[in-house]
This record gives C-alpha cells, structure tokens and sequence, in this order.
C-alpha cells in the first residue's frame, strides 16, 4: 500500500525535476518547513495584496537579543504568523546561536515546531534553523 502524500508544495528555488522536466515539489516536511522558512523571511508589506504576512527577521538582525522584550515579541509574532499563515503547524520554541556569531554580524535562531495532521493532530516535531548575516 503506497503512503499518501499530504503535504505539497512547489519548490520556491524553481529546481526541474530530473525525471518529469517539471518544477520541482517539496513535500511532506519538507513542505511545511519551506512555508515557516517564507514566513519568517519574508519582511512585512513584500508580499502584494498582503502587507501582514512576514516576520522580516533580517529586520532584527542588530537588535540586541538579549532583551527579554525583544525576545517575547518575535516569539508572539512568529507563533501568530504560524497559527494564522500555516494551519500545517504548531509554533513551539526558538532557540538563539552561540554569542560568538554576534562579532560577525550574524545571528542563527532555530525555530521549533509541531507538524499537525488533517485533524490537527501533532504528529511530529521538527525544526528550521536560519541564519542571517549582514553582507554590507
């Protein structure tokens, strides 16, 4: 008995698929991580027709992160943008890089969430880490 895909989404780098010659799909979890990935990269106001959608986090790329307000806010905003944007997932957590990342001018924060079923179930954990690193 074949497993039943539940989860689909294009890949947003636009990959071919070697076999059909077709846009790539991510799926599963893969999938849901490619949507959090969008959500909290995506700065507030770039998405057409939508200005609410997006965390922006390389916005807070020199915001001192050892602010407990600060800290507060991006995880109320990530797990409002996750509970309203990806109903695929259940926000848990973040998690901030090691300090030594800080005279770089980069940050990794690492997102935890929970992958629900059809009937919001969780049915998994799984995590997304992102750094960001300011280039100029």
């Amino acid at each position: 008995m074949a497993t039943q895909t539940r989860y689909s989404d294009f890949d947003i780098m636009f990959s071919k698929n070697e076999f059909t010659g077709d846009v790539g799909v991510r799926r599963e979890l893969n999938s849901v991580k490619q949507s959090i990935m969008n959500l909290i990269m995506t700065r507030k106001g770039e998405r057409p027709f939508n200005p609410t959608y997006g965390i922006g986090l390389h916005d807070l790329l020199f915001q001192n992160f050892s602010l407990p307000i600060l800290v507060a806010t991006l995880n109320r905003d990530i797990e409002e943008h996750i509970d309203a944007f990806e109903p695929r997932a259940v926000f848990d957590s973040l998690e901030f890089g090691d300090d030594s990342e800080i005279d770089a001018n980069s940050v990794s924060i690492t997102f935890n969430y929970f992958v629900l079923n059809e009937r919001r179930e969780i049915t998994t954990t799984d995590s997304l880490t992102i750094g960001i690193k300011k280039v100029r």
